[in-house]
């Protein structure tokens, strides 16, 4: 009986101890509040990086559906100000902001990996944002 509970006990340290955040805690679920840390823009040859940038734009994502940022999500822009608001859909990782005055209706396609989303906008070479959960 004592090897067997052993054997239990040592189990479950090795499995919480091998237990990364992204993997035991919120793994790839959208739903939360996500602040947007960096930024890619590509020059058109490919070369380009993301980069560190100092921005109070925020998306929450709702279980239901919807996200609400507190900046413009029809084009990639790093300021905060009046509230966007949009629908987005797991099933093909798209998120589709609301009243987008060009190219209606719009979505853009987005990757999630444990606490980091990438938004990919759409434009002629790489634009995406990078967003981290909060």
């Amino acid at each position: 009986m004592k090897n067997v509970t052993l054997f239990i006990l040592s189990s479950l340290i090795l499995l919480l101890a091998s237990c990364q955040k992204t993997e035991c805690g919120f793994g790839n679920e959208i739903v939360g509040k996500w602040q947007l840390t960096e930024q890619l823009a590509d020059p058109g040859d490919g070369s380009g990086t993301f980069n560190p940038i100092t921005s109070s734009k925020e998306i929450r994502f709702y279980a239901n559906g919807t996200f609400e940022a507190n900046g413009d999500m029809c084009q990639m822009t790093s300021q905060a100000g009046l509230i966007h608001t949009g629908t987005y859909d797991i099933s093909n990782e798209t998120l589709a902001p609301d009243n987008c005055v060009s190219m209606m209706p719009m979505s853009y396609n987005y990757t999630l990996n444990g606490n980091t989303l990438i938004i990919s906008f759409p434009c002629i070479c790489g634009c995406q944002q990078k967003y981290e959960r909060i």
